[in-house]
């Protein structure tokens, strides 16, 4: 008989031999008395169900928390808790002459007076050489080639001493509340008073494998790249690898050092960016404000920026309906274990 009858046969067979028991409705709460009858009929299949179901809201509680805490204001966050940061995007041309000071100071005037405006920082910078010298600069630029070139040094170095002015560099100049906002992030912080004075100064690490104490301690020397005899020297006590203070990356260091030092040792530095924090944070009213003054500025073409507003846009359309998927998990989930339950009990009802 088990050889005649298809598996698909078996998969439906219930033994003849069992007597089927007739029940009558009956009178009263049909529904409910039928529900509770299949949820106790087998206790171990509704054990299963509801293990499975309890594991898969779980999940789906774990994932729906998960999204919350990294919604797209939680996760946003810019340079020193920045709202906007305008860049003068014609500072890191390759040629001097086109580069100019777009950010001037009757532009940031205007932001500064703007009331939904709390804080206003101006980052500046000068182009410089770096001269050669046979301790820290000779040190630098091997470490320099061998991490970045496909060229010896060995090849360039002459060229190095004798024409620095071919290998230009920049000088970043940041006011107090910025260095005490970089200072705290480093690991070997340096003294105020040297930095704001100009003694010492901080040197971007471009990706080099030196150690903070290969750098700290030395001296470092630039001279302006239009002017080669007018020259400065730091005291290097900071290292950093934050490259929200670069400018033109050259092979030389970027020595940052305060805005005060800067627009005393350079003629005409420019201002590089503007970063904006608002009274309230994701000030919409305040940021279309800002940008109307951008639009209407005879340099309109020559800013962009970075904004906390419209980054958390950007994440909270690339989450997408992540909820709601996480429902359809679940509900898909329920619907294959229960009909994985009715399958086996048919092939247990076969054998």
């Amino acid at each position: 008989m088990a050889a005649d009858i298809s598996p698909i046969e078996a998969l439906g067979y219930r033994p003849t031999h069992k007597t089927v028991k007739e029940r009558k409705a009956g009178k009263g709460k049909v529904i409910a008395r039928l529900s509770t009858e299949q949820f106790t009929k087998d206790k171990k299949r509704t054990a299963v169900v509801l293990l499975s179901l309890a594991a898969s809201l779980s999940v789906y509680l774990c994932i729906v928390t998960m999204l919350d805490s990294q919604a797209a204001r939680t996760i946003v966050s810019n340079y020193m808790d920045t709202d906007m940061v305008i860049q003068n995007d014609t500072a890191c041309k390759e040629k001097s002459e086109d580069r100019r000071d777009v950010l001037d100071e009757s532009l940031v005037k205007s932001i500064k007076e703007n009331a939904g405006v709390s804080e206003v920082h101006s980052m500046i910078f000068a182009e410089i050489t770096v001269p050669w010298e046979p301790d820290f600069a000779e040190m630098w630029m091997k470490e320099f080639y061998a991490k970045w070139m496909s060229i010896p040094y060995g090849k360039e170095k002459d060229e190095y001493q004798n024409h620095p002015e071919n290998f230009g560099s920049s000088l970043i100049g940041i006011d107090e509340q910025e260095f005490d906002y970089l200072n705290n992030s480093l690991e070997h912080p340096i003294n105020k008073g040297d930095f704001l004075s100009g003694k010492a100064c901080i040197v971007y690490r471009n990706g080099l494998d030196f150690a903070d104490a290969d750098i700290i301690g030395k001296n470092v020397t630039c001279a302006l790249y239009e002017d080669q005899q007018m020259t400065k020297t730091f005291t290097i006590e900071g290292v950093t690898d934050e490259n929200y203070y670069t400018a033109l990356l050259g092979y030389p260091p970027t020595i940052i050092a305060s805005d005060q030092v800067v627009k005393t040792f350079a003629n005409h530095p420019i201002t590089l960016k503007t970063s904006i924090k608002y009274h309230k944070e994701y000030d919409r009213d305040t940021e279309q404000e800002i940008l109307a003054l951008l639009e209407e500025n005879d340099n309109a073409k020559d800013f962009s920026w970075e904004s906390k507003i419209e980054d958390a846009d950007e994440i909270e359309k690339a989450q997408g309906n992540m909820p709601q998927l996480g429902i359809g998990i679940v509900l898909i989930t329920w619907i294959v274990l229960e009909k994985n339950g009715t399958v086996v009990e048919r092939i247990k009802g076969a054998e």
